[in-house]
């Protein structure tokens, strides 16, 4: 299984590498990061945030502050109800 497992996980490393360098992107947003990854974009300046992570949602906030980008931090009280509102402001 650890044979099998290395090429699959270095194949997506290099996807990660190749999508922020093609793309000079700023902030890079995934499901899950792996330790290799988090390094790699660090490496780039490149502002990373991994959802799968408990504290995933602040740190999207604190990347925004970082890019001057303006955002609110404020959850609705009940978010259940107002998701296809906020959905209909954003797109």
């Amino acid at each position: 299984a650890v044979l099998l497992r290395q090429p699959v996980v270095g194949f997506v490393e290099k996807v990660v590498a190749d999508a922020v360098i093609a793309r000079s992107s700023r902030i890079f947003v995934a499901d899950n990061l792996s330790n290799l990854n988090k390094r790699q974009l660090d490496d780039r300046v490149v502002h990373w945030v991994e959802l799968r992570d408990v504290n995933g949602f602040q740190k999207f906030g604190r990347v925004l502050e970082k890019l001057s980008i303006p955002f609110t931090d404020r959850v609705p009280a009940n978010l259940e109800q107002d998701i296809e509102r906020i959905l209909g402001e954003v797109f």
